[in-house]
């Protein structure tokens, strides 16, 4: 088991609670185990020596404010990384900014973009769905919604058609265990394999940046409920998660994250000042979401 906690304004790792015993052929997989572990938690520990701040130094400075997304962000510079692009975005229900404005609303406004197409993970567009979900047309924008939950788990040729740049723009729970995070690096591969520039809007961490727990998952049991070998509870947000990917997993896509404002890593998902959405049918409160690790 893991357990550490991140305290970025002092930069300090504290580990624990990694009693094991081993023996023989185990103590291979032990030393394995373990130097996933530091090395997880190093990576962690420097996110957190030069991300953002604590909320406590912000309050000292008098910075409070509210957490703008990167959804937020990149409607304030005007969409300007994505000018001349031509856009497959895959979202859900919870891609919205402040106003409740869609990221598909906001694209297919966007000047110089142009909204190509539209990718849906696991419980669909709506975010309502317990079943696979088909592929279909969005009524609002008349584009196609290409579901990764259905008869492929990746985005295909044929949907990638005339595609340039893709943006990621999804919740996530902060846990192994959920299927968007697998969504977001499939289509990372898939963009690396063709040259297509991957762009991640980076959303809070619903259970913050600091603590870090749970097993190690075992490096051959990776699969589409756990992509990477990750302890349960991670402390990274959507943003760092890629990044971690695209390294880690020697992924090598043309990555940019649209980082946020204001968020601080020992925010927990009801500091930041953003309206909750439920990311999936079964996950429907915040107080749920604090839960759902154990």
């Amino acid at each position: 088991m893991l357990s550490t906690r991140l305290r970025p304004a002092r930069s300090r790792i504290s580990l624990y609670g990694c009693t094991v015993a081993a023996k023989g052929d185990h103590l291979n997989r032990l030393a394995s185990v373990l130097s996933q572990v530091l090395r997880f938690t190093i990576v962690l520990a420097l996110l957190a020596a030069i991300g953002a701040p604590s909320f406590s130094a912000a309050r000292r400075s008098g910075r409070v404010a509210r957490v703008q997304t990167g959804l937020d962000v990149l409607a304030a510079q005007k969409f300007a990384p994505l000018r001349g692009k031509h856009v497959g975005l895959i979202t859900n229900h919870t891609g919205v900014d402040s106003q409740g404005r869609s990221t598909a609303e906001l694209l297919s406004h966007a000047p110089s973009v142009q909204l190509v197409a539209l990718f849906s993970p696991e419980h669909g567009l709506a975010g309502r769905s317990d079943e696979k979900v088909a592929s279909t047309k969005d009524p609002a924008t008349g584009l196609p919604i290409y579901s990764l939950y259905g008869e492929t788990r990746r985005p295909t040729d044929e949907m990638l058609q005339g595609i340039d740049a893709l943006v990621f723009d999804v919740q996530d729970a902060g846990v192994r265990f959920y299927t968007y995070t697998a969504t977001m690096a499939y289509c990372m591969e898939e963009a690396a394999k063709r040259k297509i520039a991957f762009y991640v809007l980076d959303r809070p961490n619903l259970l913050g940046g600091e603590i870090i727990e749970g097993p190690v998952l075992d490096a051959d049991k990776t699969s589409f409920v756990a992509y990477y070998p990750l302890p349960v509870r991670y402390a990274l947000t959507i943003g760092e998660l890629a990044q971690f990917f695209n390294v880690e997993n020697h992924i090598g896509v043309d990555l940019h994250v649209i980082t946020m404002r204001n968020w601080h890593r020992n925010y927990f998902f009801e500091s930041t000042g953003i309206k909750w959405i439920p990311p999936s049918p079964n996950l429907r409160t915040i107080k749920g979401s604090i839960l759902y690790p154990g």
